[in-house]
């Protein structure tokens, strides 16, 4: 499009200096695109206005006019990537895309990300009664039902009488038979509800 059927809005006359430093004409092109995208976004802002208030009297904005600034910024981009400059190579793209009005139907909300169901890695999975050792385990009580950790207590049972039956066959006197009931590993684990107080399981020694 020829850039004199533009109406004579600012300095439509400016043209890239020939000769200088490189430094003085990259100033002077972006100086330049300063005015230009200025201009622009003036221009789009009474495009957005009238759009609002279709009533309002006021002059039309001419569309050639953004056509011709979006062709000299394209231009002047060009002439400083011949300079070596690309810092500014996006806004070839932006300046040729007009600004459109923020309304719902120009809103688009991005997908909701995707429901993930996370595993619990520390979540106890209860143990059947038959199962339980010799020390405090979470299963469920055949009595209430709950899932409970059970109560443990260690009481005498056969390991700990046929040790000191034992003992006592084989010479040892003095209280000496009597050191199993002391020891608590030979006597048995008896497993409770801590919520109803029913036993469980008994763990035998033997």
């Amino acid at each position: 499009m020829d850039k004199s059927s533009c109406p004579q809005t600012f300095n439509p006359g400016w043209s890239v200096p020939e000769v200088g430093p490189r430094s003085e004409i990259l100033d002077a092109i972006k100086r330049r695109k300063t005015q230009l995208k200025f201009r622009r976004t003036v221009l789009l802002k009474r495009q957005q206005f009238r759009m609002r208030v279709p009533d309002v009297q006021e002059e039309e904005v001419q569309v050639p006019e953004l056509a011709v600034i979006a062709s000299e910024i394209e231009d002047l981009t060009a002439k400083q990537r011949e300079l070596g400059y690309f810092e500014d190579d996006d806004l070839s793209q932006s300046a040729t895309t007009p600004e459109l009005p923020v309304t719902e139907e120009n809103i688009h909300w991005p997908p909701p990300p995707p429901c993930i169901l996370v595993s619990d890695a520390n979540k106890v999975v209860p143990i059947a009664v038959k199962e339980l050792g010799r020390k405090p385990a979470v299963t469920e009580c055949p009595s209430c039902g709950e899932i409970v950790t059970t109560k443990t207590a260690k009481k005498r049972g056969d390991a700990t009488w046929l040790l000191c039956c034992l003992s006592a066959i084989f010479g040892c006197i003095g209280g000496c038979c009597l050191i199993p009931f002391c020891v608590g590993s030979l006597k048995d684990v008896h497993h409770s509800c801590p919520t109803c107080q029913t036993q469980i399981y008994i763990r035998e020694k033997i």
